[in-house]
């Protein structure tokens, strides 16, 4: 029984439905606003000709997707899901940055096997 439940949680196609069911593409111009809790990473970067912000935040997982807020007073935020923009901002942030974690590998990680055993009934 145990290897059998580590080889589900192993499988590509097991990944692939929690990727699907997780990070789900949000429709263009859709920004989730939380009320009762703040917990968001904003990134600001600017060049000679312009300054570009971007957000990530609770309670989407891992900060996906982030919110291209550049243009934000014209047109809205634009969505944008990539976990790869994750792992090149964990590599540039300070090592005591307060949300660093929460988009690291390891979070990553961590909700796949959490959201795993909720799937099979091992945690409610």
């Amino acid at each position: 029984m145990n290897q059998e439940f580590f080889n589900g949680c192993q499988s590509l196609d097991t990944f692939k439905v929690f990727l699907a069911e997780n990070f789900q593409i949000v429709k263009e111009n859709s920004y989730m606003i939380v009320t009762d809790f703040a917990s968001t990473i904003e990134v600001c970067i600017k060049s000679r000709a312009s300054t570009y912000r971007f957000e990530g935040k609770y309670p989407n997982p891992l900060r996906q997707p982030w919110y291209d807020m550049t243009n934000w007073e014209s047109i809205g935020p634009r969505s944008i899901s990539n976990l790869k923009i994750n792992l090149t901002l964990f590599d540039l942030l300070p090592q005591n940055f307060l949300n660093k974690k929460s988009i690291s590998t390891q979070a990553l990680m961590d909700n796949y096997i959490f959201w795993y055993f909720k799937r099979r009934n091992y945690y409610n």
